[in-house]
Formats: C-alpha cells, sequence, structure tokens
C-alpha cells in the first residue's frame, strides 16, 4: 500500500479539528502512521491513527502512552483496540495467574433490575482464573489491549502463557 492510498483512508477520519497529516506521515512495518495537524488547539486522546497496509483497516491510537510505543505495538502485532483474551498454553500456572489478574480479566454478569438488563463486569477471582485455565483455549473476554501491551509482552517474554488476540467485534 502506498502513502497516497494510505492517506485516502485515513482522511475519512478527518473532521473539523483535525485531519491527518500527510506531510509527518511515517512508513512502519505493519501500516502507514498519521499525526494529526489541528486547526486549533489539539485534542485529547489524539496521538494520529494507523492504517494497516493489508487489510486498510484504521486504528485510532489514544494519548496514554508515546507515539513510539504505541507503534512498536502495533508491528509486534497487537491490535491497540478491543480483543477477546484467548490463552492457548500456560507455561507458568501460578505466574499466568498473577498476569491474568493484574490485566484484570473479567466476565459480564447479566443483572435485572427496574425491568432494564444490566450487563457490568465483575473482575475474576485467582480461583476463578485458574478454573478456567484448567480447559484450553480459555476465552477471557475483552480487554482493551491498548493498555495490556505490556503485561501481554510481559507473558510473551515469560512464556507463563501464550495468548491470541481475536479483535472484538464494535
Amino acid at each position: 500500500m502506498s502513502i497516497d492510498e494510505a492517506h485516502i483512508c485515513a482522511a475519512k477520519y478527518a473532521t473539523e479539528k483535525a485531519c491527518p497529516d500527510r506531510d509527518g506521515a511515517r512508513e512502519i512495518r505493519s501500516g502507514w502512521y498519521f499525526p494529526w495537524r489541528f486547526a486549533g488547539e489539539p485534542l485529547i486522546g489524539s496521538n494520529g491513527i494507523i492504517v494497516d497496509k493489508r487489510t486498510r483497516r484504521v486504528v485510532r491510537l489514544g494519548s496514554a502512552y508515546p507515539v513510539e510505543r504505541d507503534l512498536r505495538a502495533y508491528d509486534a502485532g497487537y491490535p491497540l483496540t478491543a480483543a477477546h483474551l484467548v490463552v492457548t498454553a500456560v507455561g507458568d500456572k501460578s505466574r499466568a495467574i498473577a498476569l491474568l489478574q493484574q490485566l484484570r480479566v473479567s466476565k459480564i454478569e447479566p443483572e435485572e433490575a427496574h425491568g432494564v438488563t444490566w450487563r457490568i463486569p465483575r473482575v475474576l477471582s485467582r480461583s476463578e482464573i485458574q478454573a478456567k485455565l484448567m480447559t484450553l483455549p480459555a476465552d477471557f473476554g475483552v480487554i482493551q489491549v491498548y493498555f495490556s501491551v505490556e503485561l501481554l509482552e510481559r507473558a510473551r517474554q515469560e512464556q507463563c502463557f501464550s495468548f491470541q488476540l481475536q479483535e472484538a467485534a464494535v
């Protein structure tokens, strides 16, 4: 995918206040990064966007982390969006449980109140995580990958568990 093709994809996300800056674009292994050019004050939560070379999918970056971290994470295969965390193998069970606790994996427990069904996430306990790991692959539900990259990378490096990230439907 050329920079021009990527910029056309990115331009669809332009607003009155911000547009993808072609002059500031940068090619990364998996895509093209475009910082925002702002009309006025920069917007919070807006470090730019990535256009995936293969899929043409656009990923909006937050601003909680430096751009360089986000670009490295994306090139390492982290989708930086909401995704199902599926544990496929466990190397070190106690370390895996500890990291999954730090990820604050949760489950949705529908609850009826006042004629409304509430879908409230509840963080899994250590024993619930341990029980889920008894049967692999184990789907730990949706996590926000953008905020979990460092913990997931630690799991990979320490080989305490292997996982797949399956992007969640939006």
